[in-house]
């Protein structure tokens, strides 16, 4: 299974969630020519201002049998859980909620 996503705030990629003991997918960039821009990853970020167009998209690639209904996950990797561990610990409950 392959699925492609362009570089989007559209993108399906908030469906996936973090995994880091046994992920069912990864995450590879495109090859696909519609995508052929690699060249962008080194430009800044001051470059896309004017771009309005998608240049770059990765693709979650199986690797474990997913079936019918299985959530698919992948692993954010150790900066993602870092950030995530300490955002829990400093996180305080809105005043009134």
């Amino acid at each position: 299974i392959v699925i492609t996503v362009a570089m989007s705030i559209f993108s399906g990629n908030s469906f996936i969630n973090h995994n880091s003991k046994s992920p069912n997918t990864k995450i590879i960039w495109s090859n696909d020519p519609i995508y052929n821009t690699a060249s962008w990853m080194d430009e800044p970020v001051s470059f896309f201002d004017n771009i309005w167009h998608g240049g770059l998209a990765f693709e979650y690639v199986a690797i474990s049998d997913i079936k019918p209904g299985d959530e698919i996950t992948v692993d954010y990797g150790p900066e993602w859980e870092e950030a995530w561990s300490n955002h829990i610990q400093r996180w305080q409950s809105p005043d009134g909620a």
